[in-house]
């Protein structure tokens, strides 16, 4: 799950990280992406060059989530911010920091789809 402001340019980063790891995973990953839409604005706000750019990888499920409510109630504090849950629903990883180290993610998310210990 990563919560997405449509109009910051560090999405744009963030989306060529998270196509990478939809790739390794294929169809052992669904991911979803929650597109902030502030209340008031006109329809289509959200619909952006980066909700084009996710709208791109295979596995995604683009959300246009009004006034932030959807990212809140995940705890979502910021733009980028990742989560990664299990089949069953358990939350796995979630960054105690705000700025979200990928390589730590794509580390949790190869373990989980094939299988394996954490590396020691």
């Amino acid at each position: 799950l990563l919560a997405a402001h449509p109009k910051c340019p560090c999405t744009r980063a963030t989306l060529t990280e998270l196509a990478e790891i939809m790739a390794r995973g294929k169809d052992r990953v669904k991911g979803h992406i929650l597109f902030l839409k502030p209340t008031g604005p006109s329809e289509g706000w959200d619909h952006t060059v980066l909700w084009e750019q996710a709208a791109a990888i295979p596995g995604l499920d683009l959300i246009s989530d009004l006034g932030g409510k959807k990212a809140d109630r995940f705890g979502a504090l910021t733009s980028g911010q990742v989560m990664l849950y299990d089949r069953a629903g358990r939350l796995v990883f979630q960054p105690d920091q705000l700025v979200v180290l990928l390589f730590d993610l794509k580390e949790k998310i190869d373990r989980i789809i094939e299988c394996r210990p954490r590396a020691q």
